[in-house]
């Protein structure tokens, strides 16, 4: 078991308060008596109304003075016993609260030391607890005081029995207050920590600060928590206290509504936190989805970019296919319009023929088509009719030459001819 400070100064206090009680109970029953000089002077005192009547017996004069000095001492035996027994009880009254708070105190520290180690570690502590004997603290007996020898044969009867039953009283007196001990008060052995009720002391409502005084120790003392008493006066949990400064205790009620209100506070602080933290959460979601659906926009947006790039080279090859399929068959045609024009000129051919390419509505559109084929190095000629100007190239002599000419017209782009008939010339 962990004792702290207060338990080991209660120790300290019960051990000392007993060699203090021990030591005045033996100088008490030790003292010595009164030397001789007081009894002269008791001698030479004013007897009382019995002494005088003894004293007027003239045989007896010795023996009344004897009588009178050991009443005296009776008398003062008696006084001095009170007086020592009011303060023995008085020591003992002491010594019993000292051992009390000690106790105590000790109980309520070893039961705070528990009840932390029990709250750090989570698990029940088997190990029983070793007990706190209150040491027992025995009187020492004291010793009756023996009555000095008297003189039988000069001491009436009647003096001897009244000194005898003085004595047989203070002799009784001595032996009970010897024989009553005091009641011993034993710890009793607790097997396993139980919870021990927290008694709430007096609320004195507001208290000076003394030296050596902190919150945590008036936390402690009058049961407050400490953060509820550095709230009610205005001060953090480690703030230091001066000596001398005013301050507040709680009550019972205030500290339940102090603690509801904080209890209120820290969870509506917490349902705050989690509502940020929800908000957050949301917020991060969102903004991750955002950025998924820009990342496949954009995605989407590269791929039909590619796509339609793609369709362009395709566009272009094929247009370009075209272009050299257009190049090759106006080659070919214009070789086959050659050899035609040589076959024509080997052979005896009759008849002159031309290519008929337009029949323009008007002669200004007649004109532009002329000019596109003269630019091309073409023979053209135009007649009117009944239906439009007629644009004819040529003439060509032999058929087989007009229609090499007409596949020429028609392969060549440079004067966008779709279609072209040979007419007799």
């Amino acid at each position: 078991m962990k004792f702290s400070k207060q338990a080991l100064l209660g120790t300290t206090v019960l051990l000392g308060g007993s060699v203090l009680l021990y030591a005045t109970m033996h100088q008490v029953l030790n003292a010595p008596a009164k030397p001789a000089a007081n009894s002269q002077q008791v001698i030479a005192k004013p007897t009382t109304d019995n002494q005088s009547a003894i004293s007027n017996e003239p045989l007896t004069a010795d023996v009344a003075t004897e009588k009178n000095l050991l009443a005296q001492k009776q008398k003062e035996r008696e006084q001095r016993v009170a007086a020592q027994e009011q303060q023995a009880q008085q020591y003992m009254t002491e010594q019993q609260r000292i051992e009390a708070e000690a106790l105590a105190r000790s109980r309520a520290e070893n039961q705070l030391y528990a009840n932390k180690n029990a709250a750090n570690t989570n698990s029940v502590i088997a190990s029983s607890v070793t007990a706190i004997t209150q040491p027992v603290v025995k009187p020492r007996p004291v010793d009756t005081v023996a009555a000095p020898p008297q003189k039988q044969a000069a001491v009436p009867n009647s003096v001897q029995n009244t000194a005898q039953t003085q004595s047989a009283a203070k002799t009784q007196s001595t032996t009970q207050i010897v024989a009553t001990p005091k009641p011993t008060v034993t710890a009793p052995v607790v097997a396993q920590p139980q919870p021990v009720a927290k008694t709430i002391p007096n609320n004195p409502g507001t208290y000076q600060v003394k030296v050596g005084e902190g919150l945590i120790g008036l936390s402690r003392r009058y049961n407050v928590p400490v953060d509820v008493l550095a709230s009610v006066n205005n001060l953090n949990t480690t703030s230091s206290l001066r000596v001398g400064q005013t301050i507040t205790i709680p009550t019972a009620a205030q500290v339940n509504r102090i603690t509801q209100q904080t209890q209120a506070r820290e969870q509506q602080r917490q349902n705050e936190i989690a509502r940020k933290k929800q908000e957050a959460e949301q917020k991060k979601q969102q903004a991750l989805l955002q950025q998924q659906q820009e990342v496949a926009r954009k995605k989407q947006e590269a791929q039909l970019k590619e796509q339609k790039r793609q369709q362009e080279i395709a566009q272009k090859k094929l247009e370009a296919q075209q272009q050299a399929q257009k190049k090759q068959a106006f080659q070919a045609a214009q070789d086959n319009l050659r050899q035609a024009r040589q076959t024509v000129k080997e052979t005896d051919v009759k008849g002159t023929f031309g290519v008929q390419v337009a029949l323009a509505t008007d002669q200004k559109k007649a004109s532009e088509i002329t000019q596109k084929l003269q630019a091309a190095g073409y023979k053209v000629k135009t007649t009117q009719t009944s239906k439009g100007v007629r644009i004819v190239v040529g003439p060509e002599k032999g058929k087989v030459a007009a229609l090499a000419l007409k596949d020429k017209l028609n392969n060549d782009s440079r004067v966008d001819v779709n279609s072209g008939w040979v007419l007799y010339w």
